[in-house]
């Protein structure tokens, strides 16, 4: 027996929206789309599509529920009957026992309990506002980035909130948590202007319009996936514009994670931080994202082709039913012919009497019987059109150069001793391309003739110093041209892997054991523990710090080339305590640099 046609339906439109969800959901990935400016009205655009269109989508008949068909005679007109044989079917389960009226009682069961939540959830935000004080030390920034945002805004401090929430339309509040006024002042301006942007930008209202989505569509899992997706893309943008506010990165990044051991309140409003958005949060506002318009067009034509593909599958594979009429077949939905009706039996002919004759009914002609006209053979009018082409014109020889160019030059270290053996490449500076190459005597001299052009690269290198290159080197015709390159010793460099569990591994550059120049080496290390907030969100990074080490191995100077800001200072104080063998250039002890990279995995 089959399902109720509602039962069907059901689950046919939740199969169809998630199908649709899943397809939306990979091509942002596949195509590498991160910025939120984009993924913010795509993820509204296809929470409204994966709820509509199966509404909106063809149904199909479905099957008749009936059990048995009784066996006995038919009544024909004429007087004559037909033995229909009975056909009985294997039990199965009883569907009917799961009537419409008890999905309907589940339905509304469950919007009762999401409304009620979202009417709780209004009613605690006014509750915390009556029982606020209005914020007397506001800084002084905030009061231009008020006047930027306008309308009429009121900042409160409630002493039941644990974490910042925005709420409101026509008049609006930024409720903040009592502790909020022991924090540092530049933490307290990073995030009031992520709440004035957000008043700013009236998201109080599509937050509150998703909310209403989610009690209405409680049973649907694509809802409150792509809805959890919508508030992460618009935080993200949020934090793009505070960040346009000339407000500190590392600042604003501090501010995020000051909130991250305080629990969100249940309440109707935009809040400041969602702990399961924190860890995307943080790795976005570490990069630099830039989208081509090219790349924007090539995304829109992908969603179009995917999701019209993707909802053409939905409904072959997942189709909504409607109610088989009457007049259609139980199994198919088609309408079934009206029985033909059977002429009497022609009464037996008589002894001696001419046999009836019976007329058979002539058929139809077909296209293809004869005495009809042939089809006449299709034959195109169109005659094709030779177009003459002119030779291609031979390209004209290019003029030998007049001259040569020499460029004469020397290389030298940082002592201004000759460096032997350096390699020498001249390259033209758009294309890359090597004009030339040789290597340098025994007094750090080369010389190399080439044709005269524009100008020229020049590229030096020997081991155990960096490579350096000279550009913009001009080759006039039959004009010597003179360069020196003054090189410099290259930096060591140490790889240290931290896991979460405590164990560490290193590895280093081999350091080499002769040479003009050899860069300096760790002869002892320190690791650092992996930061307790970071590993409780599960947050990995990779920390890259640029060490200066003077003549006797100490550590003299620090620099953060590529950090995290939860796990910069541990990995610099490890350093500090760090002991090398110093930098040697000719045999001297000289100040040199090493750079360490940590690699923080959970």
């Amino acid at each position: 027996m089959n399902p109720p046609t509602e039962i069907h339906n059901l689950v046919a439109y939740l199969l169809q929206g998630t199908l649709l969800a899943l397809i939306g959901a990979l091509l942002p990935r596949a195509l590498r789309i991160r910025s939120p400016k984009v993924l913010l009205p795509y993820w509204q655009f296809l929470l409204v599509f994966c709820l509509v269109f199966p509404v909106l989508a063809p149904r199909t008949p479905l099957p008749a529920q009936a059990d048995a068909v009784a066996g006995g005679p038919t009544a024909f007109p004429g007087g004559n009957a037909a033995l229909v044989q009975e056909q009985v079917r294997p039990p199965v389960a009883d569907w009917s026992a799961i009537s419409w009226q008890a999905l309907m009682l589940l339905l509304v069961t469950g919007w009762v309990v999401q409304g009620g939540s979202l009417a709780a959830g209004l009613r605690k935000l006014g509750l915390l506002r009556r029982n606020s004080r209005r914020f007397a030390a506001l800084p002084p920034q905030i009061a231009q980035l008020s006047s930027l945002v306008g309308g009429n805004t009121e900042i409160l401090i409630s002493p039941d909130l644990s974490n910042p929430a925005t709420y409101g339309w026509i008049r609006t509040w930024i409720l903040l948590p009592e502790h909020f006024e022991k924090l540092e002042s530049g933490v307290q301006v990073s995030i009031l202007c992520h709440e004035l942007i957000h008043v700013r930008r009236r998201d109080w209202l599509f937050a509150f319009g998703e909310r209403l989505i989610l009690a209405l569509f409680w049973f649907h899992p694509a809802a409150w996936w792509l809805i959890r997706r919508i508030e992460l893309a618009r935080e993200q943008l949020v934090d793009r514009a505070v960040l346009a506010f000339s407000i500190d990165r590392r600042q604003y990044l501090r501010s995020l994670l000051s909130m991250v051991d305080h629990r969100a309140a249940l309440v109707s409003a935009s809040l400041f931080l969602a702990r399961h958005h924190l860890k995307e949060r943080v790795a976005l506002l570490l990069e630099e994202i830039h989208m081509s318009r090219m790349r924007l067009v090539t995304f829109v034509v992908s969603v179009m082709a995917f999701l019209g593909t993707g909802a053409l599958v939905a409904v072959l594979a997942f189709p909504l039913g409607s109610a088989v009429s009457e007049q259609s077949h139980p199994a198919t939905g088609f309408p079934v012919p009206a029985p033909a009706v059977l002429p009497p039996p022609a009464p037996a002919s008589a002894p001696g009497n001419a046999s009836a004759a019976i007329a058979a009914p002539t058929p139809a002609a077909s296209p293809m019987a004869p005495g009809l006209p042939a089809p006449k053979p299709v034959v195109s009018s169109g005659q094709a059109k030779v177009v003459p082409v002119a030779p291609k014109r031979a390209a004209e020889p290019t003029a030998s150069p007049v001259g040569r160019s020499p460029v004469n030059g020397m290389v030298v270290d940082r002592d201004g001793v000759p460096v032997a053996d350096a390699a020498v490449k001249i390259a033209d500076p758009e294309t890359k391309a090597i004009l030339i190459t040789g290597v340098t005597d025994e007094r750090g001299s080369f010389s190399l003739t080439l044709s005269p052009r524009e100008s020229v690269e020049v590229l030096v290198s020997h081991d155990g110093f960096k490579p350096a290159v000279i550009s913009g080197v001009k080759l006039p015709d039959g004009v010597p041209v003179n360069v020196r390159v003054a090189l410099q010793p290259a930096g060591g460099s140490a790889t240290v892997t931290i896991h979460a569990g405590g164990q560490a591994t290193a590895t280093q550059t081999n350091r080499p054991t002769g040479g003009r120049a050899i860069p300096a080496s760790v002869i002892s290390r320190v690791d650092p523990g992996y930061p307790a907030a970071a590993m409780q969100q599960g947050i990995e990074a990779v920390v890259m710090v640029e060490t200066r080490v003077d003549a006797d191995g100490n550590v003299s100077e620090l620099r953060i080339i590529k950090g995290h800001p939860m796990f910069d200072e541990a990995a610099m104080n490890a350093v500090r305590q760090w002991r090398f063998r110093p930098a040697q250039l000719n045999g001297q002890p000289r100040q040199g640099s090493v750079t360490v990279t940590f690699v923080f995995r959970i």
